[in-house]
């Protein structure tokens, strides 16, 4: 008989990320396709206006491209919200699954906690390995955090507490976001680096389900 964690590790979670692809595909599709309109419109309004008038339809344009940028960080942000929500639900799993098999007296609900850091907690506590492998997924995957947790309670602002530690990520990863105004602003570079941390952990989460079947 075929066990919920092996199906949902081997089966569902590589159609879920197919699918964040697949989304987010079509939302850099619209994003450009929305640039790519601008350009064309603007491109022909200033061919007709006169010289007089050329500031006045600059300003109206680049007005427009503000709010396409702002457009795309909604999206952006959206999709990084859901992926990680997606990170937490199979970490969760994960959890889950080792509670059942390796039979123990407690839960990854009764350690302190939520979420991403308490998963990860739970996983070392009980299987007494490094998880993740690379100590370095772990410190990203804090980081990731942080920035989801701006995004959602704190409109995209970086409280002064965390900004010292996301502007070293920014430095070490340069491209991935910025902060403007003390509030962030990701990249095509941070989604294609928030699937390749789920690559990696997803990878390990299959090794240890393998191990304590």
């Amino acid at each position: 008989m075929i066990q919920f964690e092996d199906f949902y590790f081997f089966h569902v979670i590589d159609y879920e990320i197919n699918s964040f692809r697949k989304f987010f595909n079509t939302i850099e599709k619209t994003v450009e396709k929305n640039s790519g309109n601008l350009k064309k419109e603007w491109d022909e309004a200033i061919k007709e206006v006169s010289i007089e008038e050329e500031d006045v339809c600059n300003d109206y344009y680049i007005d427009l491209a503000g709010e396409l940028g702002d457009f795309q960080q909604l999206l952006y942000k959206s999709f990084a919200i859901s992926f990680f929500s997606f990170t937490e639900n199979y970490l969760s799993h994960l959890c889950d699954t080792i509670y059942r098999n390796k039979k123990t007296t407690f839960s990854h609900k009764d350690i302190k906690g939520s979420g991403v850091t308490r998963a990860i907690t739970y996983v070392k506590k009980v299987l007494k390995i490094d998880f993740p492998t690379d100590s370095s997924i772990g410190k990203d995957l804090d980081i990731i955090r942080e920035i989801r947790n701006g995004i959602v309670h704190n409109d995209g602002r970086i409280s002064e507490d965390k900004k010292n530690k996301i502007d070293l990520f920014i430095k070490k990863n340069p491209g991935y976001l910025k902060i403007i105004n003390s509030k962030v602003e990701l990249d095509k570079n941070f989604i294609d680096f928030l699937f390749q941390i789920n690559n990696s952990l997803i990878k390990e989460a299959m090794k240890i389900i393998e191990s304590i079947k």
